[in-house]
């Protein structure tokens, strides 16, 4: 029997040099290159997409040396990959003391077979191997966030190939609509907001951020690198993400801070599909008690 158990157990191996970067591993390989694993601090950083989220990351690893840190960035979080978040990677935290996760517009209530995220961590072996773990939970005004949203959608359905084929271009307008300024949009932002003001507790370790507050307040900025025992600074806080703004393209990639990001909402005042989107009660409420702002009630 013991000889069955040494065969059995994985072989250690150089994670650095053994496997590519983008190389998938094995299960067996997997659990060998995890233990090699030695973080101070896990982050993960919950979001919805165009909800300023990316800003605050780049921001974030703008207090790491970035020989010292490592970002999965809009990592999948989804029953086909069985819940994983490193897509069977671990060699690239390998070396590493910090490692920041981005998760996009993967409803954790939901999706998930995993009812809590320590079950994923603990899944991922993840659970025993850093020092500190963070939940982020990054919330935007719905006003704005959703406006980006629907420019974003429009954008793209404005730049499909005049010659698509008309079900795929249909299906495709449906699908991103789905996503992003549906019904379906607006309960995931709800849940967000539940679990942000803890009322809902699917995550261990929360740490809310606001994104409003976070743009304009460094006060509020020095209390998060605080939370996360991070010498504060600002020295990130105008770099735009790759992704661009929805409004903007890349035309602030350096000065994000001068971007107009807590007023999108006017740009649809008066249009119908978004004035009936942002017409949830529920949603309203949130927002009041959340943000202290709703710039108007349908």
């Amino acid at each position: 029997m013991r000889e069955e158990s040494q065969k059995e157990k994985p072989q250690a191996v150089d994670a650095r040099t053994e496997f590519p970067t983008h190389y998938v591993l094995t299960q067996e390989e997997y659990l060998s290159v995890i233990e090699q694993v030695r973080l101070d601090r896990l982050v993960v950083a919950w979001s919805m997409k165009r909800s300023g989220a990316h800003g605050i990351v780049i921001w974030l690893l703008g207090h790491f040396d970035k020989e010292d840190v490592h970002y999965y960035n809009e990592t999948h979080y989804n029953n086909k990959l069985r819940g994983r978040i490193l897509r069977g990677r671990p060699q690239l935290l390998v070396g590493k003391r910090n490692c920041v996760i981005g998760v996009e517009d993967r409803d954790f209530l939901e999706v998930s077979k995993f009812d809590t995220f320590d079950e994923l961590l603990s899944f991922e072996k993840l659970d025993d191997k850093a020092k500190s773990i963070f939940n982020i939970i990054v919330l935007r005004n719905p006003f704005n966030m959703f406006a980006s949203r629907m420019k974003s959608v429009r954008n793209a359905i404005q730049d499909l190939p005049a010659d698509l084929d008309p079900k795929k271009r249909q299906d495709k307008i449906e699908k991103w609509h789905h996503m992003y300024v549906s019904q379906h949009a607006v309960g995931m932002w709800k849940s967000f907001a539940n679990e942000f003001l803890g009322r809902t507790n699917k995550l261990s370790h929360r740490v809310p951020v606001s994104f409003d507050r976070w743009y304009v307040s460094e006060d509020y900025r020095r209390e998060i690198a605080a939370r996360f025992e991070l010498q504060f600074t600002d020295q990130a806080r105008n770099r735009l993400s790759q992704f661009g703004s929805s409004f903007d393209g890349n035309k602030y990639l350096h000065n994000a801070s001068e971007m107009d990001v807590l007023n999108r909402w006017q740009y649809y005042r008066e249009d119908e599909e978004y004035i009936e989107l942002m017409s949830d009660p529920e949603m309203l409420d949130l927002t009041e008690e959340i943000f202290g702002f709703v710039p108007f009630r349908p």
